[in-house]
C-alpha cells in the first residue's frame, strides 16, 4: 500500500496557515507531477530533497534553503533521504503576500536559509 503525503496544521487564521508536511518514501508523490494549493507557499525543508518546479532547473535542497511556490505551482519531487520529505510550510493569503512584499507571485524558486532563520521556524 502506498502512503499519501501527510499534512498537519500547526496554526491557521484568515491570512496564513503554518503547517508540517511529511511525504514518506513509499508515497505516490515521488512518481509524478504534483502541485501546491491555490495559495503562495514558503517551504522550509527539514530533510534533503530534489525539487523541480516546471520551467525551472531542479534544486537539491535541505535545511539551508527556503523554497517559494506560486499558487498552483506544479513540480516534481525526487527522494534524497530514507526519511522522505519532511518540511514546514507557510501558506499565505495572496493579499498578505502583496502587503508584505508587494508581490503577486514569486520571481524565484528558492533562496538561502541561514541557521538563525531555520531555528526561528
Amino acid at each position: 500500500m502506498q502512503a499519501d503525503t501527510i499534512h498537519r496544521t500547526l496554526f491557521e487564521n484568515e491570512r496564513l496557515v503554518l503547517g508540517e508536511l511529511w511525504c514518506p518514501p513509499e508515497s505516490r508523490c515521488w512518481h509524478g507531477l504534483i502541485s501546491v494549493s491555490a495559495a503562495p507557499h514558503v517551504i522550509f525543508p527539514r530533510t534533503p530533497v530534489t525539487i523541480r518546479q516546471l520551467g525551472r532547473e531542479p534544486v537539491v535542497c535541505g535545511r539551508n534553503h527556503v523554497l517559494f511556490f506560486n499558487p498552483g505551482q506544479r513540480f516534481f519531487r525526487s527522494l534524497r533521504s530514507r526519511d522522505g520529505d519532511r518540511s514546514y510550510y507557510v501558506e499565505l493569503a495572496p493579499e498578505l503576500m502583496f502587503n508584505l512584499a508587494a508581490l503577486t507571485s514569486f520571481p524565484f524558486a528558492f533562496g538561502p536559509c541561514d541557521p538563525t532563520v531555520f531555528l526561528l521556524q
